[in-house]
């Protein structure tokens, strides 16, 4: 069956990306995740727990991010994406009596509050003034499932975290080729004034920084469970 490919742009004030996260310290990769990008997916179909055959097919695309920053001018200085790290106490100052605020004290998962419960601690990195294009690439059919999802999606879509909202469209396009998508970029990349800082790629490349990722999804729902790929990250030459 004849391939689709599927570009989405990812741009907000905030992005968070986990990849070896605790409670106390979520931790955000530089550029999106596959399991942040196929979870983005799910919510736009309303998928809460995929079967794992159509969550097999969605993680079954090699997966291609390119990320952006500002041009520089005589009138613009250059603007880089980078983390940063927000500081976060939950659970203090509750009252028990009250039936609202004793829902935001933190508690086990069978409902009863852990020993020495009160003020909880947490370190949260996020990427500032992220601009990330996704490449997808899919079965004509599923990628039109995919992408009228996008358009008119049944939850909300977020950046990696409820808080963080899109600032742009992230659906772009749906294309029969890699240049035709390729085309629409560089279009939307002269409309914003944007220019390559560096593109993930699946597999091992000479030269180029590689990372082993866990974030390929193979199971979701309450009993998570993820697969290997190998990325690497080619740095944009001035």
């Amino acid at each position: 069956m004849p391939k689709s490919v599927l570009l989405l742009w990812l741009e907000g004030p905030l992005q968070s990306w986990g990849y070896d996260s605790k409670f106390g310290v979520r931790e955000t990769l530089p550029f999106p995740t596959k399991s942040g990008v196929i979870g983005l997916i799910c919510c736009a179909l309303g998928e809460k727990v995929p079967q794992n055959g159509f969550l097999k097919e969605l993680a079954s695309s090699s997966m291609e991010v390119k990320a952006y920053k500002n041009k520089v001018n005589e009138k613009t200085e250059q603007v880089f994406s980078f983390i940063m790290r927000d500081f976060q106490t939950i659970g203090t100052d509750y009252d028990e009596n009250d039936p609202f605020e004793n829902l935001m004290i933190p508690k086990k998962s069978d409902g009863k509050k852990p020993v020495g419960s009160g003020a909880m601690i947490t370190y949260r990195y996020a990427i500032q003034n992220g601009k990330f294009a996704v490449f997808l690439e899919y079965e004509r059919d599923l990628a039109q499932t995919v992408y009228k999802a996008l358009q008119t999606p049944k939850w909300d879509l977020y950046l990696g975290r409820k808080a963080y909202i899109p600032t742009e469209f992230i659906s772009q396009g749906i294309f029969n080729s890699k240049e035709d998508a390729l085309e629409k970029l560089r279009q939307l990349l002269e409309s914003k004034n944007l220019t390559e800082d560096f593109s993930v790629v699946e597999g091992i490349y000479d030269a180029c920084d590689v990372m082993l990722l866990n974030d390929v999804p193979v199971s979701l729902g309450r009993h998570k469970s993820y697969a290997n790929r190998y990325v690497s990250i080619i740095k944009k030459e001035e």
